[in-house]
């Protein structure tokens, strides 16, 4: 269904969106725009994919916040940083048992376990 045609020009802006907001109502909030000359673009509403069906929840501020459990990154918790380790600079040599000194933080001087 086309629902207007129309030259992009300046004084156009107001048609352009009552247009865009009638072909949105009509379809149920998926629009197609075609351009002489240009490849098609598709606006959704929906918060999805009209080709493969993924969707995104409705999209609030708090998403976007790392104080928020909704917002914050699943691997650092909203920190930005992560802790690791690194096996091998805690035992340099696992040929070593604990008492000669195999876990090197744990190791100091003249201290035996």
């Amino acid at each position: 269904m086309v629902v207007d045609r129309l030259a992009v020009k300046e004084g156009a802006e107001k048609r352009i969106n009552d247009s865009l907001e009638i072909a949105s109502h009509l379809s149920e909030g998926i629009v197609k725009v075609e351009r002489e000359g240009s490849a098609p673009i598709v606006f959704s509403q929906k918060f999805s994919c009209i080709r493969c069906g993924f969707s995104f929840p409705e999209i609030t501020p708090r998403m976007f916040s790392f104080n928020s459990p909704v917002g914050a990154c699943s691997g650092c918790g909203g920190l930005g940083t992560k802790r690791y380790f690194d096996p091998g600079l805690i035992v340099p040599n696992p040929g070593l048992s604990v008492n000669e000194g195999a876990v090197l933080p744990w190791k100091e001087k003249d201290e035996t376990f």
